[in-house]
């Protein structure tokens, strides 16, 4: 779990131009032992969201600017708004080493899709060339993308239409921000225990992981990249998905 110093600077030979201090909340790298999960194959979308806010009264999401179909993964919902679909739901928020072993595929690539930049087609929902067709005409902005890359989707995208990673898995680099159910600290790495780490026992932020269909840096694609926001906070680019502990 977590960036090496050999994979740091093997990244910073390629890659000049990134600022070092970028991956010291990925280190030290470690090894870390998890019990058996099963992980949703993909985010929670806005169908299953729904069932539960009719079913509990729980508040609605606000509406995106874009239209959403019900196969998309639901967003503006909060780390709070996300523990309480996984309670309702019986299951839980994957802890960060569940998703990061997740996403990591059974080996140590460095992206979700493999250890190549830019990402290969139909690797996943990125701020791409449909983005900048959609943005470009746009008084005053400019986007910026991946070059030589189109998903063919300006914002979310349908969950699972994209390749799934070794495990089956759905969607873990691109399409929506993911909460976990981890506190954030960023020396957590150092102390972090060998088996079944759940993070710190409280903080000011809680961790998210993968970037969305916004983002475009190499280096927030990387599958040990953290980040992190208050609970509380509300975006059209952080969704969730769950995980079923110890079956």
């Amino acid at each position: 779990m977590g960036m090496s110093e050999e994979q740091l600077k093997e990244w910073l030979k390629d890659h000049p131009d990134d600022n070092p201090g970028w991956f010291t909340d990925q280190m030290p790298q470690h090894k870390v032992f998890l019990d058996a999960y099963y992980m949703y194959k993909t985010p929670v979308t806005v169908a299953q969201y729904r069932k539960f806010t009719h079913e509990t009264g729980h508040r609605k999401p606000a509406k995106t600017i874009w239209i959403q179909t019900d196969n998309d993964p639901v967003v503006n919902v909060s780390w709070e708004d996300a523990k309480a679909y996984a309670d309702w739901a019986g299951v839980s928020l994957p802890t960060e080493a569940q998703w990061e072993k997740a996403a990591r595929g059974g080996d140590n690539r460095l992206f979700v899709w493999g250890d190549s930049w830019p990402p290969p087609k139909g690797a996943g929902n990125f701020a791409d060339g449909s983005l900048k067709k959609a943005e470009e005409n746009i008084p005053g902005f400019t986007p910026i993308f991946i070059n030589g890359y189109d998903d063919g989707y300006y914002k979310t995208s349908p969950v699972g239409v994209f390749d799934a990673n070794p495990y089956g898995i759905y969607d873990l680099a691109g399409n929506v921000d993911e909460w976990c159910s981890d506190w954030y600290d960023a020396k957590y790495y150092s102390v972090s225990p060998l088996s079944n780490p759940i993070g710190p026992e409280s903080g000011k932020n809680r961790v998210f992981r993968q970037k969305s269909h916004v983002d475009y840096s190499a280096q927030t694609f990387i599958v040990s990249y953290r980040s992190n926001f208050v609970q509380n906070v509300i975006m059209p680019t952080i969704g969730f998905r769950c995980v079923i502990n110890g079956k």
